[in-house]
C-alpha cells in the first residue's frame, strides 16, 4: 500500500502518515491498529520514510532504448580509443546542508556568509580507469567546456579518439564548441545523451561525492579556501577513488 501515493487510496493527501495508514487498513480490513503498533509494523515489513527520487517527466518515452544503444555502441570503440563521461557543477560558496553524526542533543551549527559566489567545474570521467580530468572558471559557459576539450586534447594525445558523453546543456552544443571541436582536427567526438538522463552518465556520481565530502556543512570562508579544498578532493578522488578521497588529513 506504502508503495503507492494516498491520492491513488482516494486520499487529498500526497505522503502517508502513520495515521493515515490505520486509517486505510481500518477501512480495507477493519482491524484498528494503534498509531504506536502501526510503526513498529512498518519498520517489520521493511518500509521506511525515504527522499523519493526524483525523475523527468519530459523525458522520452524511448529512453531506455536511446541509453541501451549508446551503450552498445560506445563499447564497440576501436581498440585505442577512449570513453569519457562529461559533465559541470556548481560550486557555491553559501553551503549545503546534509545530515552528519552528532550526540544526542547536540544539533551542530553552519555559518552561512550571506552574499554567495559560484565557481563552476568541467570534468570527464574515465569509468574503465577511475581517472578524472577537470577545469574551473568563474561561469559555466562554453569557455569552460572548451578548456576542458583542449586540456582532454593534451592527456589523450597519445590515445585514439576521445568519445565524450555528455547532456544537452547548450554549451555542449553552442557555435563556438564546434569551432574548437573542429580545431582539435576531430580528436574528440562528442556523444549526447538522450534528454533528461543523469542516470546515464557515471560522473554523476562523482558529484554527488564531492558534495558529501566537502560542499555540504563546509567552513570555508571564502570561495578560494573552498575551491582549494574542491580541487583538493578531486585529485584525490581521481588517484584512490571515492572511497579514500575524504581521508585526507588537514595538512
Amino acid at each position: 500500500m506504502v508503495s503507492e501515493q494516498p491520492r491513488q487510496f482516494g486520499w487529498m493527501r500526497s505522503t502517508w502518515s502513520i495515521e493515515l495508514v490505520c486509517i486505510e487498513i481500518r477501512r480495507q480490513l477493519g482491524v484498528d491498529v494503534s498509531i504506536a503498533q502501526m510503526g513498529r509494523l512498518l519498520r517489520e515489513a521493511g518500509c521506511r520514510r525515504v527522499r523519493p527520487k526524483q525523475t523527468i517527466a519530459l523525458a522520452p518515452p524511448d529512453q531506455a532504448e536511446q541509453l541501451e544503444r549508446l551503450t552498445t555502441w560506445l563499447s564497440a570503440a576501436p581498440k585505442g580509443d577512449v570513453v569519457l563521461f562529461s559533465d559541470e557543477v556548481d560550486i557555491h560558496l553559501n553551503p549545503k546542508i546534509g545530515p552528519d553524526w552528532a550526540p544526542v542533543g547536540l544539533r551542530k551549527t553552519v555559518a552561512t556568509p550571506g552574499r554567495n559566489e559560484k565557481h563552476y567545474i568541467a570534468g570527464a570521467y574515465n569509468r574503465a580507469t577511475k581517472t578524472l580530468v577537470t577545469v574551473d572558471g568563474p561561469s559555466k559557459a562554453s569557455d569552460l567546456f572548451i578548456a576542458l576539450l583542449h586540456e582532454l586534447h593534451r592527456r589523450y594525445r597519445l590515445h585514439g579518439t576521445v568519445h565524450l558523453v555528455v547532456d544537452n546543456y547548450i554549451i555542449h552544443r553552442s557555435k563556438k564548441t564546434q569551432r574548437a571541436l573542429k580545431s582539435l582536427g576531430g580528436k574528440i567526438q562528442l556523444c549526447f545523451l538522450p534528454p533528461y538522463s543523469p542516470d546515464g552518465n557515471p560522473i554523476e556520481r562523482v558529484w554527488l561525492d564531492l558534495h558529501t565530502a566537502v560542499t555540504r556543512n563546509h567552513s570555508c570562508a571564502d570561495i578560494n579556501e573552498l575551491m582549494g579544498e574542491v580541487k583538493g578532493y578531486l585529485r584525490a578522488y581521481s588517484r584512490e577513488g571515492a572511497g579514500h578521497a575524504g581521508l585526507r588529513a588537514v595538512a
